[in-house]
């Protein structure tokens, strides 16, 4: 579940907007979070309907989306450089 704004999801966390532009163990944090509720929204704002994937929980894509000529793309977002 996403909300419809990142601004507010930040202030839900009890962020300060000034830690957004440090690089801390309370962003490392939630980072993740506020990249994929961002990717959410964007995706949504751009009519796409979005859907989860996984395999028995040994793999996953954070978005899976689909085109009007019925190509799936597949959308891992990570927020780090550990893209494993």
């Amino acid at each position: 579940m996403y909300l419809s704004d990142v601004g507010l999801l930040r202030v839900k966390f009890g962020i300060s907007s000034k830690i957004l532009l440090t690089n801390n163990d309370v962003l490392n944090q939630i980072k993740g979070v506020l990249a994929e509720n961002y990717v959410s929204n964007a995706l949504l704002m751009n009519e796409f309907e979005v859907y989860y994937w996984e395999s028995d929980g040994k793999a996953e894509v954070d978005f899976v989306c689909q085109t009007s000529d019925g190509h799936c793309i597949p959308i891992e977002v990570k927020s780090a450089d550990n893209v494993r």
